[in-house]
């Protein structure tokens, strides 16, 4: 019997007691480690939440005066986004999930600030029946209240979502197809008229020459040389064909011009355009008018 009793005994002090409940004062000092290991690591929202456990009355002096300075500096350094969030006719939305880096931080918008650790964040906005909305931020440490602007778009049949939609952006503009057709004057006109001017210009260079090298050789006829007499010739026969050339190149110009189909405004402007060739003692002379 005794020794029923004592091998009866000695299992009962195998048996391990039950736990203890946590010391509060060891596990204020484990939260006022581990906030600051957070805090160095950048991970600011879990460091004010080991630092508001370290900051309670129970908590030694020494440990709660630490933690109370420490959980209002974090609170300073904490970075926090306002989010913004429309229908795809502009209203405003509430029903929106906000996740930071896959971990859900708000199941919808309270028009309160939503807290951030600082560093490069994945944001990804979710509501029922339109297009998910992701955002890569950098958040600063400090940055406050800063403003996000989303605005979803209604899914398409398929789950696919229109082009263009989802990034929270207004759509781009249709991409500009060029000048509308006989809006401005045709490159053609432009080079003819050239053409034609610099071909008026070489015919009075021309015919001026040929005139004073005509009036040199009245001094010397009849006995004068050759080679001045067809000088003289030379001079007029360029004249000439200068002329020819800035009279077509200008009748080019002109039916280029008018060839083209002008936009109204341009068609009220447009003053028509006149060509004029006129005999000379020496020649001939054109004339060209209008508006280009």
């Amino acid at each position: 019997m005794k020794r029923t009793t004592l091998a009866a005994a000695s299992l009962l002090l195998l048996v391990p007691a039950p736990a203890r409940a946590e010391d509060p004062k060891a596990a204020c000092v484990s939260a006022h480690s581990e906030a600051q290991t957070l805090r160095s690591d950048s991970k600011l929202r879990e460091a004010r939440e080991k630092l508001l456990v370290c900051a309670r009355p129970e908590c030694p002096a020494a440990v709660r005066s630490d933690c109370a300075k420490w959980v209002g500096e974090v609170q300073e350094e904490i970075p926090s986004i306002m989010v913004a969030a429309t229908d795809a006719n502009g209203g405003d939305v509430a029903d929106v999930r906000v996740i930071v880096d896959g971990t859900v931080v708000a199941k919808e918008l309270t028009g309160q600030p939503i807290m951030l650790n600082p560093g490069s964040r994945t944001l990804r906005f979710e509501r029922d029946g339109a297009s998910p909305i992701e955002r890569k931020l950098v958040v600063r440490v400090g940055e406050r209240n800063r403003r996000i602007d989303v605005q979803f778009s209604p899914k398409l049949a398929g789950g696919s979502a229109p082009p263009g939609a989802g990034d929270g952006d207004a759509p781009s503009p249709e991409p500009d197809s060029g000048p509308s057709k006989g809006g401005g004057v045709p490159a053609a006109t432009w080079i003819l008229g050239g053409v034609g001017v610099l071909g008026l210009a070489g015919f009075t260079y021309f015919a001026l020459d040929g005139s004073r090298k005509e009036d040199d050789l009245k001094k010397c006829k009849p006995s004068c040389p050759s080679d001045d007499v067809q000088s003289a010739r030379t001079s007029y026969l360029l004249g000439d064909v200068s002329l020819g050339v800035g009279v077509l190149a200008l009748a080019g110009a002109a039916y280029f011009y008018f060839s083209a189909s002008p936009s109204k405004e341009q068609a009220a402007a447009r003053a028509p355009l006149w060509l004029d060739v006129r005999s000379t003692s020496r020649g001939a002379a054109g004339f060209v008018g209008g508006h280009f």
